[in-house]
């Protein structure tokens, strides 16, 4: 059997095992190449996306480890590591985080031998299952190592020397992550909307595909994918509300401005008081809290945006995530779906108020009262939630008839 018939039977098998990765491997174009690529790894070609796979490596691995190597790759694509992770700078310890992530998706024995693993860093950089990229990232950087024998050191001087793997304490190889995405960063900022465009596309239309097969999608592709399509009407008049309650917080900033002369000094700049608006958004993402209420609760967010304000975004259960600056494309992360604590997020925007004009917490509502009483604050329940009065600040429920 040659290489493009063993490409095609595992490709057969994805389809039966894994109907969505199976969907997605049909839609890009594969080109096998010894020099482009020492393993295997997918890149952007002018808007479209690839695959290379080096036929060396290729015939090395089982039909088992082929599958997890397709996994692999593919889930870097779904999962738009090559687009949406830009801002984190240091690419050497985000391709490790990436792989992190993915790894834990794809079964053990259909891992290629040398993988960055969480089992390999979670104890000395206290990584938890499915924290998500950002995450693992930050933990990295703030806890990177200098000793000779830590593996986070040792991958990244190896990458800086161009080497292919290490060998950890333990006496495991582990191989060098290979992505070169750069190409991405190059382009034009017209043509990056473009190149997301189609990935969302394309990733529309293998969803589709599998749900009528009834398969499994991946819960963070469904989630952006139907963020994308469904944009639904305000269920509050967040233009009316965010005036009225913002006024009662915001903020000014005094700044010169040429268009306008001292009145005290003839040849200074006048100045211009400026009041602006930082807004900090909680959304509980428990177990108790479905996926259509957070997708609710994304669609009024895209409303408020709309108003004019600028938003950090925390997803947190009994646990905060990283946050994030809201942008209407950007990559959504929801990880962990335990239980609820409303604290950690609290006392962060306590931690951080010189910050933040307003706390609004996105919710069911069903968790005790955080510890610490703020009162400009607001909470909104989902639609299908109880409403309750127990929590400080003010609380409204959203409902399918627009109200103040």
């Amino acid at each position: 059997m040659n290489l493009q018939e063993n490409l095609t039977k595992i490709c057969k098998d994805l389809m039966l095992e894994q109907p969505f990765y199976g969907f997605l491997l049909l839609n890009l174009n594969k080109e096998w190449s010894t020099t482009k690529i020492k393993t295997a790894g997918v890149g952007i070609e002018g808007i479209n996306f690839k695959l290379y796979i080096n036929p060396d490596f290729w015939t090395s691995l089982t039909n088992e480890t082929r599958k997890g190597l397709l996994q692999h790759e593919l889930m870097h694509l779904a999962f738009f590591h090559l687009t949406d992770y830009t801002h984190l700078k240091d690419h050497k310890i985000a391709n490790i985080a990436k792989d992190i992530e993915i790894n834990q998706g794809i079964p053990t024995e259909n891992l290629p031998e040398g993988g960055c693993t969480l089992e390999a860093f979670k104890d000395k950089y206290n990584l938890l299952p499915n924290e998500g990229t950002n995450a693992y990232y930050k933990k990295l950087i703030e806890g990177a190592d200098q000793e000779e024998d830590d593996l986070l050191k040792m991958l990244m001087d190896a990458a800086d020397n161009g080497k292919d793997e290490v060998t950890d304490k333990n006496g495991n190889t582990v191989k060098v992550p290979e992505h070169n995405w750069k190409d991405f960063e190059k382009m034009s900022e017209a043509e990056q909307k473009l190149a997301v465009k189609q990935i969302e596309r394309i990733l529309t239309d293998v969803v589709e595909q599998v749900n009528k097969m009834h398969g499994n999608v991946p819960s963070s592709v469904q989630l952006r994918i139907d963020n994308l399509k469904n944009i639904e009407p305000a269920k509050f008049n967040w233009k009316k509300y965010l005036r009225r309650f913002i006024g009662e917080s915001s903020k000014s900033t005094i700044r010169k401005t040429k268009r306008k002369q001292s009145k005290r000094f003839e040849l200074d700049f006048g100045i211009r008081i400026q009041d602006f608006s930082s807004i900090l958004i909680g959304i509980d993402s428990s177990a108790s809290v479905s996926n259509s209420e957070i997708m609710e609760f994304l669609n009024e967010i895209k409303h408020m945006y709309k108003v004019g304000h600028d938003f950090t975004i925390i997803f947190a259960d009994t646990q905060m995530q990283e946050p994030f600056k809201y942008k209407p494309n950007v990559q959504i992360e929801i990880k962990q779906r335990g239980g609820t604590d409303f604290n950690p997020i609290v006392n962060y925007y306590v931690q951080h108020k010189k910050k933040y004009t307003t706390l609004i917490y996105l919710t069911d509502g069903e968790c005790s009262s955080p510890d610490i009483n703020v009162k400009n604050m607001l909470w909104v329940l989902s639609e299908r939630s109880n409403m309750t009065t127990h929590l400080p600040g003010k609380t409204i429920k959203l409902n399918s008839i627009i109200t103040d």
